[in-house]
């Protein structure tokens, strides 16, 4: 599903943000995705032990779960507290029927699985690869 910038239709449990939310997750993503990158490069650089490969996990964690909501159109934190927004960043208005607040606390649910996943192999995979320098 590709969200324009006109387009403003809440679907439970599958899109809760517009365009601008969209973006801005992304650019929260990006932003980790350069620290993980400036951690792993500096555990390289410096010669670390590859054990601070663990260090990588939260930022990992950030970028993935900033991507995936701007991919899914899907904010995680206003799917667990029923919340949507089409409008400026920071206008969410509440969801009011009990069970599309479900559906969004499961899709949230999902993305923080899915992150969590994604964080992990990828600072075990870092760390395995830190073994081969």
């Amino acid at each position: 599903m590709i969200i324009t910038k006109k387009q403003n239709n809440y679907i439970p449990g599958t899109c809760n943000i517009g365009f601008e939310e969209s973006e801005s997750r992304k650019t929260f993503g990006l932003t980790w995705l350069i620290v993980s990158t400036a951690i792993l490069a500096s555990i390289i650089f410096l010669k670390l032990p590859n054990y601070y490969a663990i260090a990588l996990s939260i930022p990992i964690f950030f970028s993935s779960i900033g991507l995936l909501q701007s991919q899914q159109k899907f904010c995680a934190y206003y799917g667990l507290h029923g919340r949507y927004n089409f409008e400026k960043l920071g206008n969410a208005l509440k969801v009011q029927e009990e069970k599309l607040k479900k559906k969004d606390k499961e899709k949230a649910v999902q993305l923080i699985i899915i992150s969590a996943i994604a964080s992990l192999a990828l600072t075990a995979l870092a760390f395995l690869a830190l073994n081969y320098l």
